[in-house]
């Protein structure tokens, strides 16, 4: 799939991918991430200029009671949708207010915008594994630490991966894009995310990050509540 029209098809609801990294319960249990709350924007331009925006709101109490919404921009004239997934193992998505579809995910993940874009905590414990991670995904060695900066006042250190995709186009291999991490290391939390590729640039940005959080009633975790 093309870089753009995978991303289109993430950020307009028509998939929402989750992370395989934490493909069961058992691993959730060993990797998951202090309490949080966040809230993020992402917006992607793709090569005919259409803006397309998105908002992620990501609650996270412990393993398997958390939940996330992901309220995605409406296109060719359908309304936005909204996938909400929850930690106890489904994903409800509503239209205008009104649920319309509801899927068992099993053993959900926290969200992942596309297999080359993160966002929110890492499964690793310093910088050093984050970037073996990122080097792992891309199948060789190409990430490369740029500089620090502070993001919501708190400090950052900037992760490059260059080329974002690897492919072929009659028969001779292409590399296309880079993607940047701001990542935040005393929280291994990724707090921005920029790709950028010759058809479509996209950005994820946490807006609002609350590290001692106060949460729902348990309910609100519960899609049958």
């Amino acid at each position: 799939m093309r870089p753009r029209l995978a991303l289109l098809a993430i950020l307009l609801g028509a998939a929402v991918s989750l992370a395989a990294a934490c493909s069961d319960s058992a691993q959730q249990d060993q990797t998951s991430p202090p309490p949080f709350f966040l809230t993020a924007q992402i917006e992607v331009l793709n090569d005919d200029q259409a803006l397309i925006r998105s908002t992620l709101t990501w609650w996270h109490a412990e393993a398997g009671r958390w939940r996330y919404d992901l309220d995605a921009g409406g296109h060719d004239g359908e309304p936005p949708k909204r996938h909400s997934v929850f930690g106890a193992g489904h994903e409800v998505v509503t239209r205008a207010g009104t649920a319309f579809e509801r899927i068992d995910v099993g053993h959900p993940a926290p969200p992942r915008l596309l297999s080359a874009l993160l966002l929110g905590p890492v499964e690793a414990r310093s910088l050093d594994e984050f970037i073996e991670f990122l080097n792992d995904l891309a199948g060789e060695p190409n990430a490369t630490v740029l500089r620090r900066e502070s993001l919501l006042g708190r400090d950052t250190t900037i992760v490059e991966v260059e080329p974002a995709f690897r492919g072929e186009a009659n028969g001779v291999p292409t590399a296309n894009g880079s993607v940047r991490y701001w990542i935040d290391e005393t929280t291994m939390i990724i707090l921005r995310a920029e790709l950028d590729t010759d058809e479509a640039h996209a950005l994820a940005e946490v807006i609002a990050l609350d590290l001692d959080p106060t949460f729902p009633a348990d309910p609100f975790f519960d899609p049958d509540a």
